[in-house]
């Protein structure tokens, strides 16, 4: 059966999209014979990598931040994400289905190298070539992995190793490239046990044929990058252990170099550059533009407000020697649709004239930058917190000292009486480090916290600033829209999914 392989791979990796797949347009290809070629092998290469910058840049990264407490509406915003940010956001809201796609489709793209990839007998080929096609196959099991943890992440409850068994814990997935139009043949979940057995056999596979070993701001995965994710995972399931010794490898590697200055951080944060980066996705052309993160954080005309500001409470998280303050913020005058007026602080960490907007130039390329899948910086917290609950306090304190130490000017190592004082400045320092890349939402459901939306700057530039959602919104711990709806598009194909609870 002819398919349309490279237009609705990412669409198509399941039932979620009920994607026509037997409609043969005029650049379609067998798929019996897409991976015949080592030239093949690096064409399809190119689809994984164009499924990665989609799933880490735009909606996909900034839709849960403005869900929780670190932002406010601004009177006269442009609505986007507006139910989200209301608690107001079912089943059908249709953010959650396109990032769902977006991780799906990832999958998808995985699947199709890993179903075809005996098409070429690898015996056969010159040395170098079958290393080509041994990675890409190991790069194949790697997104499928992150896929598949990204849907658990949002998609699921978050990781308890006493229920991990139970039916329908877990994410539905496919492990062959094989589309249908027959519903039946659509999987279900997984239980969470599954899932993450799914995600570390895969690793295990990407292991062995991945042989980089790294290098600052990579283009492609490396062994650090799969440790880097694995320390992820290990900190998600509550392996403080794991996760601290992975991240600990990272870091005592000696390669990536926290920015220890504002001229630092704004370098890596406007300019793409420094040295903190383990996996950094380039931009080099128009065509391989990521979302744009920055988009709703800073006004898109001059004269415009933005659609979201940061609370007052979050920006005074920032000392006055910390060089984050004056690279993640920056001082806008306003003029609302509502009349007030006045001086606010933006969030400016994906500024509107950075350096991909610099060299690739056009509309979309404003608010971009090249999307820091990993950094240094989250494995000097996840060391931190992983020794801390591992009951180390020493290592702990001193990966977060560390840390502090290279974004406060001045700052003097501070000691931890117990292990739950370290663990409100690591909670605190995840919140200043991480801000505004997708983090918070995961963190507040991993520590089984609610949620407290902060005070505004100035009320009178917030959407409904008599309400409560602006004035201290809360939710309580476990609520059960911390865990984000199976969209309803995927409801609707697949007979075999349950949804979450509490939709």
């Amino acid at each position: 059966m002819k398919k349309i392989v490279l237009s609705l791979i990412a669409a198509c990796g399941l039932g979620l999209a009920s994607c026509e797949m037997d409609l043969k347009p005029y650049s379609a290809i067998n798929e019996n014979e897409a991976l015949t070629t080592v030239t093949d092998f690096r064409n399809m290469r190119v689809g994984l990598y164009s499924s990665l910058r989609g799933s880490v840049s735009g909606s996909a990264v900034t839709l849960s931040e403005f869900q929780v407490d670190n932002f406010n509406a601004v009177v006269g915003y442009s609505n986007t994400f507006g139910d989200i940010y209301r608690w107001q956001f079912t089943s059908s809201s249709g953010e959650f289905g396109g990032v769902y796609a977006t991780f799906q489709g990832m999958i998808g793209r995985a699947n199709f190298i890993l179903t075809n990839k005996n098409q070429i007998d690898i015996t056969t080929l010159e040395p170098e070539d079958s290393a080509v096609v041994e990675k890409v196959i190991g790069e194949a099991h790697f997104f499928r992995a992150l896929g598949i943890f990204q849907l658990a992440q949002y998609f699921c409850q978050p990781y308890d190793a006493a229920t991990a068994s139970q039916p329908n814990t877990g994410v539905s997935y496919s492990l062959v490239y094989s589309p249908s139009s027959d519903a039946s043949t659509y999987p279900g979940r997984y239980t969470m046990e599954q899932t993450y057995k799914q995600i570390a056999d895969d690793l295990k596979e990407a292991k062995e044929r991945i042989h980089a070993t790294g290098d600052v701001a990579s283009a492609y995965v490396t062994e650090d990058v799969i440790t880097a994710l694995e320390a992820r995972i290990a900190l998600s399931k509550k392996d403080y252990a794991a996760a601290a010794e992975l991240a600990k490898s990272l870091i005592e590697g000696g390669k990536y170099i926290l920015c220890a200055s504002s001229d630092d951080l704004a370098e890596m944060w406007y300019n793409d550059g420094g040295g903190e980066a383990i996996l950094q996705v380039p931009v080099p052309v128009k065509e391989e533009l990521p979302g744009q993160n920055g988009v709703r954080f800073l006004p898109y005309q001059d004269g415009s407000v933005p659609d979201y500001l940061p609370t007052q409470e979050f920006i005074d998280l920032f000392a006055a020697g910390d060089a984050r303050r004056a690279v993640y913020f920056k001082v806008l005058t306003l003029n609302t649709t509502s009349g007030a007026s006045g001086d606010a602080f933006a969030f400016n960490k994906f500024p509107d004239d950075g350096g991909v907007y610099q060299s690739v130039g056009g509309e979309s390329a404003r608010f971009c930058s090249e999307p820091k899948v990993f950094r240094i910086a989250e494995m000097y917290l996840i060391a931190a917190e992983g020794y801390a609950m591992s009951g180390n306090l020493a290592d702990g304190t001193k990966y977060l000292n560390d840390l502090k130490k290279a974004r406060i000017s001045g700052y003097t190592e501070t000691q931890f009486p117990s292990t739950s004082a370290l663990m409100e400045e690591v909670k605190a320092e995840r919140r200043r480090e991480l801000a505004g890349e997708g983090f918070r939402l995961l963190d507040l459901k991993r520590w089984n916290e609610g949620v407290v939306r902060g005070e505004p700057q100035n009320l009178d530039f917030c959407l409904f600033p008599g309400s409560a959602i602006t004035t201290k919104l809360v939710r309580a711990a476990g609520d059960s829209h911390l865990t984000w709806p199976i969209p309803q598009s995927e409801m609707n194909a697949n007979p075999q999914m349950k949804q979450n609870p509490g939709y």
